[in-house]
């Protein structure tokens, strides 16, 4: 286990499968406390977490519709009961339609707006304000550049070679 992230609160929201799964491992592995968020799919949000304990990480799961505004406060506000605070937000929860644009009916677009935008809502709610957010960024960037070998360790994996 790492500890880029020791002693920070995560919210990944959309981990209970696929990317949102992988982000919460890493930094569970990474020494972060995890929230798990989920909207329907408890058994993928379990199964994130039994992730999160196996990299010996602390977190918990937490449900919520990140359409509705409200839920997305409550999301907010309980990861905040439950651990004291939020350190980093991925905002990885997203829908969207395998048809053709033309083809999506107004109120299936209107989800899509309401899920795929609210994730930026989301981070007004987390931090107080804009330099909040640039305080956060250069405090990450300052840990960062204390640890050379880390952005080293980045660059040496194939995939960083194909942009």
């Amino acid at each position: 286990m790492g500890d880029a992230l020791a002693g920070r609160v995560v919210l990944v929201t959309g981990s209970s499968r696929g990317i949102g799964a992988e982000v919460a491992a890493k930094a569970a592995g990474e020494g972060a406390t995890v929230a798990v968020h989920y909207h329907r799919a408890a058994d993928g949000g379990s199964a994130t977490l039994a992730r999160v304990r196996e990299a010996g990480a602390n977190g918990e799961t937490f449900a919520a519709d990140l359409e509705h505004g409200d839920e997305a406060q409550a999301l907010v506000e309980a990861v905040i009961d439950r651990f004291g605070r939020i350190d980093g937000l991925v905002n990885n929860a997203g829908i969207t339609q395998p048809v053709r644009t033309l083809d999506i009916s107004s109120e299936n677009f209107d989800a899509i707006v309401d899920v795929n935008l609210r994730g930026n809502w989301l981070s007004n709610r987390v931090f107080a304000s804009a330099r909040d957010i640039v305080n956060h960024c250069c405090d990450a960037w300052n840990k960062l550049i204390d640890r050379p070998w880390t952005i080293m360790s980045i660059g040496l994996r194939d995939w960083a070679h194909g942009f």
